[in-house]
Order: structure tokens, then sequence, then C-alpha cells
């Protein structure tokens, strides 16, 4: 069952309870799954912040429990906990700077770290940041292969690191 389309406007921040989302696109007629998100994960946080449009599909692969954030629930959550906004408020300032880029953004989903990894919270972070840049680049290579046009490695790069 799709949870999101491509093109659907954000206006949730999903989090994933149970269960596996996959996050996929089609490329000439074929499902391409991207991630699976699991327990934990966080799904449309940045779309959800700048308003904009979700670029790729998320379906519900098995039954599953999302949890859906609205503005309201969130506004009410900030009121009510400090911390929840000073997250906030320090994940937008640091968002800020990247806003004109925001609709270059094809995956925006965070993954849950793994309770048993002993690596640093800071490599962990790096990490999924630089899978995603990755796997941006892939998905507008596959999509500008699409229009059969063939990409160039300084525009894939260029669009992948802002």
């Amino acid at each position: 069952r799709k949870i999101l389309c491509e093109d659907d406007l954000t206006d949730k921040i999903i989090i994933v309870q149970s269960g596996i989302i996959d996050i996929e696109t089609i490329v000439d007629d074929q499902v391409f799954v991207i991630e699976s998100l699991k327990k934990g994960s966080i799904l449309n946080y940045r779309n959800f912040f700048f308003q904009s449009n979700f670029k790729v599909v998320a379906r519900s692969k098995t039954i599953s429990t999302i949890v859906f954030i609205t503005q309201d629930t969130l506004e009410l959550l900030r009121s009510k906990n400090e911390d929840i906004n000073r997250e906030v408020e320090k994940f937008l300032e640091l968002e800020e700077n990247s806003k004109e880029n925001i609709d270059r953004i094809v995956l925006d989903y965070l993954l849950p770290n793994p309770e048993d990894d002993i690596r640093s919270p800071d490599y962990l972070r790096r990490t999924s940041k630089l899978t995603n840049i990755v796997k941006n680049a892939a998905i507008k290579t596959l999509l500008l292969n699409k229009k059969n046009r063939a990409p160039k490695l300084k525009d894939i790069l260029k669009d992948a690191i802002a």
C-alpha cells in the first residue's frame, strides 16, 4: 500500500513504529527499491519543514504501524517540551542555509542507529549523510538516463553535494 506518492505535498512527518516501508522509484517500468525503512526511521522531515513535495514513492512492504506528526502536533510538542523546541530550532538553523536546494533532495529520511553500534554518533551521522548523497546521485543518474541524456559527472556531484 502506498503511503506517499511522487509529488505529494508533505504535510506530516512519518515515524515507522513497526513493519517495513520501502522507498522506491520507477525507472524504465522497473521498480527500484532505494531503502527499506524499519522501526525508528523518520520519513519526510526536511520536506515537512520546507513545504516541499515528496520526490519518490513510500510503500508499506509489510503490515506496518506508522505515526504521523502534523504541524499542529509538532507545535503542541514544542510548547510542552523545551528540549524538542530547542532541537527543532537547531535543525531549522542548520537547514536554512540549504533551503534553496531543497528541491534537489530526493531522499528525505533518517535511519535509526543500531543499538549495538559502538561507533561515535558523529561518525554514524556523517556516514548516513554520505550514503544519502550517493543514493541521491544514483537516482539523479537514473532519471537523467531515463530522459536519454548522458549525465555529466560534474552536474551529478554538484547536485549531490548541494
